[in-house]
């Protein structure tokens, strides 16, 4: 970098030599050009006529030759510091206008082919030194990009010359980031963990207590509830671990996933009909599009009236159903963790089954949102970027 500095800097030195020494305009041009040989000769013509005459008659001669020639002319004692001035023999100096000797005006051409090396030499130069920075600043928004959207365990590629002490700085946030993250993550999981253990000693105690008169009402709502809470830290650890879920990709039969997440649910909901429509296969990393799919099934299942049908297309999984749709205003608020709305339900979850469903998305740089549906309720977009802009984006 200090060598393409050290070019920009000979090439703007060169080109203010070029502009202030007037270099290739002056090369080969003689010290007086053609009009002025002209006026002087002029001038010395004149100038022996007045030289003919008594001094006392020389003022009224200039003053008519100089009407006749329509010239300004005048004698001096002594040469004036403009125009062009010839000696007489017996003293003084008549003065008529023109340029004093010296190189002609530079031509247009030569100074518009001056301009033009100028911009090629220091354009040229600049356009050196500032190539390897653009560079590195597209590198390294590359790598931000990939770190905001896969995980935080990337980093910013290795820089040299003035984006190094920032792609530096970039990697130590990073890391710091990445620290604060794992050791959250590693807090809930591990209270996750050690919660099961003394509910699957309560459901345990449950079943012992069934064995008592008239207790079998109490203990199907304690059971319940804690189905409920198990349920919960089941999602709740699925939520802190969808970064490290597999990444390798493979075909998958999108359609033939959907068919068999709506037969494995059918059992809990009788009164529900579902259907697939289309049939293609996506490659991408097959238990995380399991498991965003099979939590729209399940929440399409969970609040349809009648109907869920699920559309796959050759970027969208789109599941509609029949139940009371979603609010404009909750559209985005029931992606949040634990935010659950109410759709004229009584199970309306336990608020991560559509976060994890985002949380998988953002994994696989792919997009969620809700809309209305056209069977009357709710339809969830799932939306993959082609297979083109991801392969960019990861290469």
């Amino acid at each position: 970098m200090f060598l393409r500095s050290l070019v920009v800097l000979v090439a703007a030195v060169l080109g203010s030599w070029i502009v202030g020494s007037g270099w290739w305009s002056h090369r080969g041009v003689p010290d007086r050009d053609l009009a002025f040989e002209l006026q002087e000769e002029r001038l010395l013509a004149l100038a022996q006529r007045v030289a003919e005459l008594p001094p006392e008659a020389r003022e009224a001669e200039v003053r008519a030759l100089g009407q006749a020639s329509r010239m300004l002319l005048t004698l001096h004692d002594s040469p004036p510091p403009t125009g062009i001035n010839v000696a007489l023999p017996d003293g003084g100096y008549l003065n008529g206008p023109g340029r004093p000797g010296g190189p002609p005006p530079r031509p247009f051409w030569v100074v518009t082919l001056q301009v033009l090396v100028i911009v090629l030499l220091v354009g040229g130069a600049a356009w050196w030194w500032a190539t390897p920075v653009v560079r590195d600043v597209g590198f390294l928004r590359d790598d931000l990009r990939k770190l905001g959207r896969e995980n935080l365990t990337l980093r910013a590629r290795e820089q040299r010359g003035p984006m190094e002490p920032i792609a530096i700085e970039v990697n130590r946030l990073a890391a710091r980031v990445e620290q604060v993250f794992t050791a959250q993550k590693q807090m809930l999981e591990a209270v996750s963990h050690e919660l099961r253990t003394p509910v699957a000693r309560l459901q345990f105690r449950v079943e012992e207590l069934r064995d008592l008169e008239g207790a079998d009402g109490v203990l199907d709502r304690m059971e319940d509830d804690l189905s409920e809470l198990n349920a919960l830290l089941s999602e709740l650890v699925t939520y802190l671990r969808v970064d490290v879920m597999d990444a390798t990709c493979s075909d998958v039969e999108v359609h033939r996933m959907a068919a068999r997440i709506l037969e494995r649910q059918a059992p809990l909901f009788p009164d529900v009909a579902g259907a697939v429509d289309g049939s293609v296969t996506w490659s991408v990393p097959r238990k995380a599009l399991t498991r965003a799919v099979d939590n729209l099934i399940r929440n399409a299942l969970r609040h349809a009236r009648s109907k869920v049908i699920v559309i796959v297309t050759d970027l969208r999984v789109i599941v509609d159903d029949d139940g009371p749709g979603v609010s404009p205003l909750d559209r985005e608020r029931i992606f949040e963790p634990f935010e659950t709305v109410n759709r004229s339900r009584v199970d309306s979850g336990i608020g991560l089954g559509l976060p994890i469903v985002r949380r998988i998305a953002q994994k696989l740089g792919a997009r969620v949102w809700v809309e209305d549906s056209p069977l009357g309720g709710a339809r969830f977009v799932f939306e993959r970027r082609p297979d083109s802009e991801r392969l960019a984006a990861r290469g």
